[in-house]
């Protein structure tokens, strides 16, 4: 509602001038009387300016008013609505009497009525309600003589019946509504046939609404007053709004034939060359939405025969296809209840009467072949019969459609049914011989039995081959070629007797010998067998079979292989090796090495590499070895051939074809060292291959695996930048290939692939190219795979970092749209690029283009950005001023770093060539050093016993009697602490006595603990030390010993606390 008031606040069409007159005077009123613009409030000022009669007798008011009615009826509340049903009709009422001619008004009061209509309650349709008689006048309105209200009411009253009101399924007034339209059904008459077609809009309205019963009576009632008055235009009506009950589709199988009965009673003169296409095409309609094709079937058959007749070709055509439609829509079980009707009675139909249908009568009978299966085919052989003496006719016209059928025969009934209905009369001598028909068996024999090519067909091409021979020797070139070209079509067939071959046990051993034979001796038959043994060798049946003569057929076709080029036969050797045991594939192996390496000449050994090449993917391990050295002795040898040098590349390619996930780093490295070094002009037609294989890789677990896979891609990006084999753009249309991948895992990889290659070769790339790529993978931006999704968000950045602004610019409300269908789950890598794009556009600009959500977004990443700026600024601040009193803080750095005697005249400064001292540095101090104290050595130091150096200090002789810092024990045991503050005891060796040097020396027991703790004195710190006065000690560590719990030995124990704190006399 307020989207269309907005409109209305801004228009300046004329005839909306005084409708936004009156919408902003609503507007103000309900602002002065401090209400919210609210449905209720707009449904209240109008209401008010509907009861004033002076201003409704103006139309334009009037019509400005109610049109923003029937904007705000819908927005309110159904309670109120149905409140103020009676005042509004009252009012409707008036104007629609007051402006009857205003055409616009009244269609606006109808829109309001069916609002107001839609969500009247059960109770409110009473014979003389409110709601009732609205309804009534709507139905009225349907007579109307002006087209437009007429087609206004009839949408009202449509939408009204089939939208009850909840819980409702069927509305009240139906039976009313029913009542009234049998009324004027039956009221139709000749006199006003155009009052007449305008009730044939009921039919449309009622279909879906009336059950069949009432709505098979009033298609009766319309039938037989089509019958009665033969109007074209009323004809037009029903056959469409048949259409219509026919595609909805809303009645069962009894009423569908019921109706297609009615349509084939009143079926149209076939010189009525307007009503004939519209009849058809109803007929149509039922063949392709109906389902009682079995009891619809003949007497639709049965009418259509008269259209066979005309000389118009559409209405034959139409009228076949729909004979065609329907015996395809049948199942099986329906097919054969009209099986040998529709046949018997297309056999009758040849004749010169029906000429003009030929064509089509095969196109149906095509269609019936391909529901009889090979048990039931021997219901064609009649019409096999037919058609070859058609086609023997020469003056039948169209032999082209007859042979097609005939195909469909061949598939149905197979080759030998064909054949003994239709010989091929093709030896010396038969007459009528039909050497057409070879083409016709070419390619579609399937489920044939290849022991009847070896009784029947062989011998019969060689029956032609020794008779082409013979005339050749007469002297009769034409006439030989003729039977040798027929004797290699029967060969021909033999690739499809192989297609789905159901006797090869029984078969194969038979003919394998011939095939032998002919393979040595007839080179102009070799495709042929090659094809045919292809063929056997897809079939996993026929493995088996094949694999037992892999010893015979193997060595054949590798010397066949040495002395030609072909790739058939490469093809053929690659699909037997399949079948093989690695042994015996070792075994050739070997012997093509010992040939390749002896051989010189170029030919030969490019032959002999060629069979390598179709030997590698069955290779072993130790086939593999054997191959690998083969190929680095070519590869290394400076005399190899280059073709021959390629072929070993290419040997290497095909050992890791196959490799397993962890070692495709490995094959990344090869093409990698490939594409930088060997690849050449003529090595282009390998790109599309690794560059796929590259593609997925950048998909790899491996880390490793994806950073080569796209170091290949950019160095083929190098190659053609290099050397300009092909232009860019061609390179960026391989990879766009990868777009229309089925899997996301491909598209993914396609899109990485293209931001790799424009980060690193954009300025090479052509305008229109980059555009179109760009509308491409933009149109992506709504999957909803997350794997795209990431794969999007780095093509987008390497866009925002490699092209232009004002390419940017162009595509940037597409790529605002990606980012915000991708916030939800890729939330910091959006706003990363949001930030990227603040740098090259204003905030503005792209705040416009983003929704609520995402413009909240937007606003943080801004506000982050500026408070990094300002913190920046700070800081930078903070370090001028500590550059300013460098001078002061340095000397108390030196000091921190305990650098002793020092002063900063005393330090020096190490400086390296390439690295320049920075004074500003807080580590300039790292790369200082001490100058040598010119104090002179004390000379004749005193050492202690075990020769160590001992140092007076300046307060030694004060602190000469504070020696002992901590508890000393009896034993000599002490502790210390280490790095982590540890507590660890030990044994430390007294100096004054040498029985206590062997003591120390001894292991204490493992049940001795130690009791007390060892002093140790700081270097320079005189706190903690007990003076001379002190009765106690001032810091002590008594280790926890469980025997001093006892009672025996607590005095012992109490002793040694004597010195720590006081004693007291009362034991607790």
């Amino acid at each position: 509602m307020q989207q269309v008031f907005a409109k209305l606040r801004n228009l300046e069409i004329s005839n909306q001038k005084k409708t936004s007159a009156i919408l902003s005077a609503i507007e103000q009123t309900i602002k002065s009387k401090g209400m919210e613009p609210q449905p209720v409030a707009y449904f209240a000022s109008i209401m008010v300016l509907l009861q004033q009669d002076d201003a409704m007798d103006d139309a334009e008011t009037a019509y400005g008013a109610v049109y923003l009615l029937s904007l705000v009826i819908p927005e309110c509340s159904n309670g109120l609505i149905r409140s103020k049903c009676k005042e509004l009709w009252q009012l409707f009422v008036k104007l629609m009497d007051q402006h009857n001619h205003h055409t616009a008004l009244i269609k606006t009061i109808m829109t309001s009525v069916e609002s107001i209509l839609r969500v009247q309650e059960s109770n409110a349709w009473g014979k003389n309600s409110v709601a009732s008689e609205m309804f009534l006048k709507m139905v009225s309105m349907c007579m109307e003589t002006r087209p437009k209200l007429r087609k206004k009411a009839v949408e009202v009253v449509e939408h009204v019946i089939k939208n009850p009101a909840p819980p409702l399924t069927v509305h009240p007034v139906l039976p009313y509504f029913y009542s009234f339209v049998e009324k004027i059904f039956c009221g139709i008459n000749k006199a006003n046939v155009e009052q007449t077609l305008h009730n044939l809009c009921w039919i449309g309205v009622c279909v879906g609404v009336f059950g069949e019963r009432e709505m098979m009576g009033l298609l009766d009632m319309a039938f037989k007053f089509n019958g009665q008055v033969n109007h074209a235009s009323f004809s037009l009506l029903l056959y469409q709004n048949v259409l219509g009950v026919f595609e909805k589709s809303f009645y069962g199988e009894e009423f569908e034939c019921k109706m297609l009965q009615r349509m084939l009673e009143c079926r149209p003169n076939v010189s009525d060359s307007v009503v004939v296409p519209f009849w058809l095409k109803t007929v149509q309609s039922f063949a392709e939405n109906c389902g009682c094709f079995d009891k619809a079937f003949v007497p639709m058959f049965e009418s259509l025969l008269n259209y066979f007749e005309t000389d118009e070709i559409e209405t034959v055509k139409q009228s076949g296809e729909i004979v065609c439609l329907m015996i395809r829509r049948m199942n099986n079980e329906q097919f054969d209840k009209i099986r040998d009707f529709i046949l018997g009675n297309i056999q009758s139909l040849f004749t010169w009467k029906y000429q003009s249908a030929h064509e089509v009568f095969l196109f149906i009978v095509d269609e019936c072949t391909r529901k009889i299966n090979r048990e039931e085919s021997h219901c064609l052989v009649s019409l096999l019969e037919l058609f070859i003496q058609l086609h023997d006719d020469n003056g039948f016209s169209f032999k082209k459609t007859l042979e097609d059928t005939l195909k469909s025969f061949v598939k149905c009934m197979g080759i030998e049914l064909f054949v003994r209905v239709a010989p091929l009369n093709l030896k010396p001598g038969e007459s009528q011989p039909r050497a057409w028909l070879l083409s016709i068996f070419k390619d579609n024999l399937a489920n044939e039995r290849l022991m009847y090519f070896n009784d029947n067909l062989l011998p019969l091409a060689d029956d032609l081959n020794k008779f082409s021979i013979e005339l050749k020797k007469q002297g009769k070139e034409m006439d030989s070629k003729v039977y040798k070209t027929v004797s290699i079509q029967v060969w021909s067939l033999f690739e499809s007797f192989c297609n789905e071959c159901c006797d090869i046990s029984e078969s194969f051993p038979v003919i394998a010998k011939t095939l032998g034979k002919e393979l040595n001796e007839q080179i102009y038959l070799r495709d042929f067998i090659y094809n045919g043994l292809i063929c056997l060798l897809k079939q996993e049946k026929c493995k088996i079979e094949l694999k037992k003569f892999s010893k015979n057929f193997l060595p054949l076709l590798f010397n066949i292989a040495m002395t030609e080029n072909n790739q058939t036969l490469l093809e053929c050797i690659k699909h037997y090796l399949s079948i093989c045991e690695n042994e015996l594939i070792n075994q050739y192996l070997k012997i093509m090495v010992k040939k390749v390496v002896s051989v010189e000449n170029e030919k030969e050994q490019g032959m002999i590499m060629d069979l390598i090449l179709t030997i590698v993917p069955f290779c072993d391990q130790e086939g593999s070895t054997i191959l690998y050295k083969v190929a680095m002795n070519f590869i290394n040898k400076n005399e190899s051939f280059d073709l021959i040098k390629k072929k070993s590349y290419r040997i290497l390619i095909g050992l890791i074809d196959n490799v397993s996930s962890g070692a495709k780093k490995f094959r990344m490295n090869l093409f990698l060292e490939m594409a930088q070094n060997l690849m050449k002009e003529e090595d282009l037609k390998h790109f599309p291959t690794i560059l796929t294989e590259c593609m997925l890789g950048v998909k790899e677990v491996n880390e490793k695996t994806r950073q080569i896979s796209f170091q290949v891609i950019v160095a083929m990006g190098n190659l053609i930048k290099e050397n300009k084999w092909i232009p860019m753009s061609e390179f960026i249309k391989m990879i766009l290939a990868g777009l229309g991948g089925e899997t996301p895992f491909m598209i993914s990889a396609s899109i990485l692939s293209l931001s790799r290659v424009f980060y690193e070769f954009h300025d090479l790339v052509e305008i229109e190219i980059v555009k179109n790529t760009l509308e491409m993978i933009f149109c992506l931006g709504g999957a909803k795979n997350k794997e795209i999704n990431r794969s999007l968000l780095s093509f987008i950045k390497v866009c925002i970092v490699s092209f232009p602004k004002d390419l940017i610019e162009e595509n940037l409300k597409p790529i605002l749209e990606i980012l915000e269908n991708l916030l939800k789950d890729q939330k910091l890598k959006v706003k990363h690029l949001f930030e990227r794009l603040l740098r090259y556009f204003s905030f503005e600009k792209l705040i416009e283009n983003l929704s609520e959500e995402a413009q909240k977004v937007l606003i943080n990443v801004k506000k982050a950005k500026e408070r990094r700026r300002k913190n920046s600024s700070k800081q930078k601040d903070e370090i001028e001023n500590e550059i300013e009193d460098s001078d002061q803080d340095l000397p108390e750095m030196l000091n921190k770093m305990n650098v002793k005697n020092s002063n900063f005249d005393s330090l020096t400064f190490e400086e390296d060539e390439e690295d320049p001292l920075d004074f500003l540095n807080d580590r300039i101090i790292s790369k200082s050093k001490s100058v040598p104290s010119k104090k002179k050595i004390q000379e004749n130091l005193e050492t202690d016993p075990n020769g160590k150096l001992i140092f007076e200090s300046e307060n030694e002789s004060d602190n000469e009697g504070l020696e002992n810092l901590f508890l000393k024990s009896k034993t000599g045991e002490s502790f210390t602490k280490n790095a982590s503050g540890k507590i660890k005891f030990n044994k430390k060796r007294s100096m004054d006595s040498d029985d206590e040097d062997e003591k120390s020396l001894k292991k204490p027991k493992s049940n001795e603990r130690s009791e007390t703790a060892s002093k140790y004195k700081a270097s320079r710190a005189d706190g903690d030390v007990k003076r001379k006065n002190d009765k106690f000690e001032p810091y002590a560590y008594i280790p926890l010993n469980q025997k001093a719990a006892g009672k025996r030995n607590a005095t012992k124990h109490q002793s040694k606390l004597s010195s720590i704190v006081k004693k007291n006399s009362k034991r607790k």
